[in-house]
């Protein structure tokens, strides 16, 4: 038996979101703007980028 290889690259798991035209036009020239050659990899920026700003900036919990 052999062992399983390592992954190069973290796992993905496809998701659905819906976007307006406008929102699309948006993405696009953001992506557009930093050479990202499609649409998944600029939204995966994106979100990459917000969650940043986010954990960053978030206060904290009152639980």
């Amino acid at each position: 038996m052999t062992e399983p290889q390592a992954r190069s690259y973290p796992e993905r798991r496809r998701i659905g979101s819906t976007f307006t035209e406008a929102e699309l036009e948006e993405i696009d020239r953001w992506g557009f703007a930093r050479q990202i050659r499609d649409r998944s990899e600029t939204i995966r920026q994106l979100v990459a980028e917000g969650l940043t700003k986010t954990a960053t900036s978030e206060p904290a919990s009152s639980n």
